[in-house]
């Protein structure tokens, strides 16, 4: 027997879902928790995910691996400094595309590459569905995020394979996130969506369009190494003064003091999402000394104000970016756990006063619900049995751009990471004197010349698709005469017409 399974695979916290009769529910862990932490641990010759291995940071930090998802095709020259810091686990390049990471097994030194490492937390989750659900095949759709590259998508598809998962197909974030609210299905109307994600470690916010049921990315921006985590840092500013007002001495200067304050920092900060006020009790804080503290949500949200507006502020350059107004913008969906914040939910709510917020799906499961809804449609009706080419999520490897003849000016025709296939329609004016157009990527190659000698007026429409076979077709329309200048090639080619 089988399941279509929805997995979300985040940098701090994975979750599962399961699809049945056109019903989505996320699986519980052993422990009870919706969402499980993204943490494997090694003790001994044990390995241990999520939960244990978090609680056992403490004293086992050496052997504790964290925010694997964002160390994917990355080598130590390219991890970002901030992050380094963060992990407490040695490591070094394996490859110029992969990490490994220096551990202890059996009192022993050992080596566990990134992709060992990824394969072991997603088995955990593999091993938790056929658990519960009493199955013996698993068969699933992966989120990834907008920024990440078809080589990172292909590193995680090979790693859920390896654990165990019966792959049908990759999407990304926001798109999972709109399915679990099923809002394809809300009318024929044409509405703009804006995504804000957050996760422990960074932002995501996404604009996209709805037209007829279907989705289309309209552009994205995220940011790196801000998010939950800065919220939890807070919460342990504050606690550490509280003790050192009563005891005169840091605990942040001791690193076992140091993890057993973030360990309740993050657990504070997840109550005050829900309660006005947060009990602290922690043994043994430094040098034997107890502590014991309540944490009033008004004294955490007014720490927090600076970050709140640095938090926000990706929304306003995206749609400053794309000449968006707040009121043009018919729904928000919320990411993350770290979105619970009530704070946070306010801000978002007067900023957006007309808009509707969904947050009535809990934020931290939603891209897991949209995945396994994915998933049951694919199967039933069969697209599983696709080829390997239509099966996986196919993305544009490096921007395009349109430059006019007579012009230094770069026009972008789609962004980097864009979907495919894609389709683009430009309507412009072009220089009589200097009739060309030159398609070229980022690193100014050219895809194509079209010469426009045959045309007698400057107003031109540009159709512009790329198929998922990387095929590109481009279409050059002479508005006044409806004359058509048209050509196709393949990947590999750069064509003058």
């Amino acid at each position: 027997m089988s399941i279509d399974l929805g997995v979300y695979f985040g940098g701090s916290s994975m979750s599962i879902a399961f699809a049945k009769d056109d019903k989505q529910a996320i699986i519980v862990n052993e422990h009870g928790d919706r969402s499980t932490p993204s943490i494997l641990g090694i003790d001994d010759n044990e390995f241990s995910v999520g939960l244990p291995a978090k609680q056992n940071r403490i004293r086992n930090s050496k052997n504790t691996i964290l925010y694997s998802k964002h160390l994917i095709c990355k080598n130590t020259s390219q991890i970002e400094e901030t992050l380094k810091q963060k992990l407490d686990c040695e490591f070094k390049d394996l490859n110029d595309k992969e990490i490994s990471f220096s551990v202890e097994k059996n009192s022993n030194p050992y080596d566990l590459s990134l992709s060992q490492v990824i394969e072991k937390e997603l088995k955990y989750l593999n091993d938790l569905a056929k658990a519960n659900l009493s199955v013996k095949e698993c068969r699933a759709v992966f989120s990834v995020p907008l920024n990440f590259t078809q080589e990172q998508t292909e590193f995680l598809r090979n790693c859920a394979q390896k654990s165990g998962f019966q792959m049908l197909r990759m999407i990304r974030n926001p798109f999972a996130a709109c399915m679990a609210y099923e809002l394809e299905f809300d009318n024929n109307n044409d509405s703009t969506v804006l995504v804000y994600q957050m996760g422990g470690n960074s932002i995501e916010v996404t604009l996209i369009s709805l037209s007829n049921g279907l989705y289309r990315l309209i552009d994205s921006i995220d940011l790196l190494n801000t998010g939950g985590d800065q919220f939890t840092d807070i919460v342990v500013g504050i606690l550490g003064e509280e003790f050192q007002k009563k005891n005169k001495a840091d605990p942040k200067t001791n690193k076992r003091s140091l993890f057993k304050l973030k360990a309740n920092a993050e657990d504070l900060k997840h109550i005050l999402s829900t309660m006005e006020r947060a009990h602290c009790s922690i043994d043994a804080l430094y040098d034997g000394i107890d502590f014991d503290y309540h944490l009033t949500r008004q004294r955490f949200e007014g720490a927090c104000n600076k970050l709140y507006q640095q938090i926000l502020q990706p929304i306003d350059d995206l749609l400053k970016k794309n000449n968006i107004t707040e009121n043009e913008i018919d729904k928000v969906v919320l990411c993350g756990a770290a979105t619970k914040m009530c704070r946070l939910q306010a801000l978002l709510k007067q900023k957006f006063n007309e808009t509707k917020l969904l947050n009535y799906l809990s934020p931290d499961e939603i891209i897991a619900l949209g995945c396994a809804k994915q998933c049951g449609i694919l199967s039933s009706t069969k697209l599983k049995k696709s080829s390997e080419q239509d099966r996986f999520f196919k993305s544009l490897s490096t921007p395009v751009y349109l430059q006019l003849g007579g012009k230094t000016e770069k026009i972008l025709v789609a962004r980097q990471n864009t979907p495919l296939p894609l389709k683009r329609n430009l309507n412009l004016e072009f220089d009589l004197d200097s009739p060309k157009l030159t398609f070229m990527e980022s690193n100014d190659k050219v895809l194509a010349n079209i010469k426009l000698d045959t045309f007698k007026t400057k107003e031109i429409g540009i159709l512009f698709q790329i198929k998922l076979n990387e095929t590109v077709e481009i279409t050059v329309t002479e508005m006044a005469s409806n004359e058509r200048i048209s050509l196709f090639l393949n990947s590999e080619e750069n064509v003058e017409s």
